[in-house]
């Protein structure tokens, strides 16, 4: 079900209609967070998206700076925890009998255990659930992850992690770990990938298309610069620095979740990386 999560990423006109038998709600859905209501099994979905160029400075001020108000909270995670107010008030007027699962990737998970109530679950896919929040923050229900995810494990170095939800997920190709996709069951990616196929095409007009694709190619060579910065960070010396950049690196890279680039731009910057550093060790 990681689908809702993937759905989070992408902007609000184009998300699916329809994701593993459950409808799209638009009235509540947001820029933050995709909603979906399965009336089947009497479900509202909430996947929260994670970092993207978009919101990077947001989320730098939550994973890292912590600028916090009086309710402990930084501005996105205040900004969410309002999103998922209206959500709950819009499920009392209109399906008061369904309960509500969130799903996040990455920086989702923290948004998720800012907004959540305890009797509601939160399954999270390579998540960065930070433990210091000054007892604001109640978790997740479930976090897959794989010990070889270098974007969490350089953030845990960084700052105290919330593992205690944590299940390690075995990833099938190396560079794929911090990858949402990698998360997802191959079939029902297939289908959500031909339905979101048809919902861009619907929604976009050929120059929308044209706009998007250079948007794209625009993010690539953010990334590419971003880990770059980390790897000279790296290499003068600057052992916080780098990990620091390499951090935000990692979350451009790995949290692009723009389905048809993700992957390959993840495992771009990675081979990138690994080159940058085997030359300044003079290999």
């Amino acid at each position: 079900l990681g689908v809702f999560a993937l759905s989070a990423y992408e902007p609000k006109e184009s998300r699916v209609l329809l994701a593993v038998k459950s409808e799209l709600v638009p009235e509540v859905s947001t820029d933050n967070i995709a909603v979906y209501n399965d009336k089947t099994t009497g479900r509202i979905h909430v996947g929260v998206r994670g970092t993207q160029l978009s919101n990077l400075l947001e989320t730098a001020n939550s994973a890292f700076a912590r600028t916090e108000g009086d309710d402990g909270r930084t501005d996105l995670e205040r900004e969410v925890h309002e999103e998922v107010a209206r959500v709950r008030a819009f499920r009392d007027e209109n399906f008061p009998n369904e309960s509500i699962d969130f799903w996040g990737h990455s920086h989702g998970a923290q948004l998720i255990s800012m907004a959540r109530e305890p009797y509601e679950s939160a399954n999270v896919f390579a998540g960065y659930v930070r433990k210091e929040t000054g007892g604001v923050g109640l978790g997740v229900t479930k976090n897959l992850r794989n010990e070889n995810d270098i974007v969490i494990n350089t953030l845990a170095r960084m700052h105290p992690l919330d593992d205690s939800a944590d299940e390690d997920f075995d990833i099938e190709s190396a560079g794929g770990e911090h990858s949402l996709e990698s998360y997802i069951d191959v079939d029902t990616l297939a289908v959500y990938k031909e339905h979101l196929k048809q919902r861009r095409a619907e929604t976009q007009s050929v120059q929308a298309a044209g706009t998007e694709a250079a948007k794209s190619e625009g993010e690539l060579a953010a990334e590419a610069k971003a880990t770059y910065e980390a790897g000279q960070a790296l290499a003068a010396g600057n052992p916080e620095g780098g990990v620091g950049a390499l951090a935000v690196a990692g979350v451009a890279a790995g949290l692009s979740e723009t389905v048809t680039k993700a992957h390959e731009a993840w495992v771009k910057t990675q081979t990138f990386l690994k080159k940058l550093l085997d030359d300044d060790d003079g290999k």
